[in-house]
């Protein structure tokens, strides 16, 4: 048989394609291909050698799987990851205390402050309980560190997949696969969300060596920049502010872009981007937003910095998958 994959994005998408519904035991003919397990129990196909073109489709020839003969290009000993692309190194409570990316493997993260780390802390707004954040909330947040469990679930040619569970606040959790994929320098964090807390904020935090003078943020038909700096009175106020699929932090040859698929407010201070995740108001509904969440984002290290090539397709393909 055969499988019309479809690209409704404006471009031809090639390098490793994540496909869904391919029965177990089929795989794309004559292409190098891989199965993995995500989070929420989907089988993915992952396969590389088709381009599908911008506004159009293909036909992929299906057959039986065969082991592929390509051995993995991904090394993890526990703490440390390497990919072609990247340099990844871990603490012991799963955050990322080394991030090395590009040409001469130039260190992103800012000595002591790991990336990824999970922040929580009390939200008790002065009025609009479900809308409003307030000043003072980067006070209260603390990193939340109880991390029960790591595993490889995924690793060939394709994909690398690591396997988090957390344990944060009172009586919620965070599972999240960290997903690196051969040919790209992105480092993809799909993340499901058991949420049970009451009045409570949740950001996930990128502190960077980066000291641009402005972030970028995508807004509705292109995007802003702001300072990141809050050296005037207007900019005091810019605590949070709105992004749609992307931030960017960018030097004139290097950068870190956080892209995402569905989370869009974001605090950006000097090199950090905290992107915010869960809020837990009781007004006007008592339930808040309790129940699982299902959310995905994206570290993205763009060559020679900021471009619609680098960071804008990139994060368009993180919103818009494959059909």
């Amino acid at each position: 048989g055969h499988l019309a994959v479809w690209n409704s994005l404006g471009w031809d998408r090639g390098g490793v394609l994540a496909l869904a519904g391919i029965p177990r035991g089929i795989a794309p003919a004559g292409l190098v291909s891989q199965r993995a397990v995500r989070l929420d129990g989907e089988e993915i196909v992952l396969c590389e050698g088709a381009m599908i073109p911008g506004m159009g489709s293909c036909s992929l020839a299906l057959a039986p799987a065969q082991d592929a003969a390509v051995p993995s290009p991904f090394r993890y000993d526990g703490s440390t990851l390497e990919t072609p692309e990247l340099q990844v190194a871990f603490d012991e409570a799963g955050g990322i205390v080394s991030l090395k990316a590009g040409a001469g493997w130039h260190e992103l993260c800012l000595s002591g402050k790991p990336m990824n780390t999970f922040l929580l802390g009390e939200d008790v707004p002065a009025a609009w309980d479900n809308w409003d954040i307030d000043e003072d909330q980067a006070l209260k947040l603390r990193r939340q560190t109880e991390m029960l469990s790591r595993e490889v679930v995924s690793d060939g040619p394709l994909e690398f997949r690591l396997r988090s569970r957390w344990r944060i606040g009172r009586s919620s959790e965070i599972r999240q696969d960290l997903v690196v994929r051969a040919g790209s320098p992105a480092l993809i964090l799909e993340t499901e969300i058991d949420w049970k807390e009451k009045h409570a904020l949740l950001k996930a935090a990128f502190p960077t060596k980066l000291r641009p003078s402005f972030a970028r943020h995508e807004i509705q038909f292109g995007h802003i920049e702001r300072p990141v700096e809050r050296n005037h009175r207007f900019d005091t106020v810019k605590y949070e502010v709105c992004q749609h699929k992307w931030s960017d932090l960018s030097e004139n040859r290097h950068g870190l872009a956080l892209l995402n698929d569905c989370k869009y407010g974001i605090s950006t201070e000097s090199g950090e981007m905290r992107l915010t995740l869960m809020k837990a108001g009781l007004h006007p509904d008592p339930r808040g937003d309790e129940g699982v969440h299902f959310l995905a984002y994206a570290l993205l290290p763009p060559e020679q910095g900021f471009s619609a090539e680098s960071v804008i397709r990139p994060a368009y393909a993180l919103n818009v998958p494959l059909m």
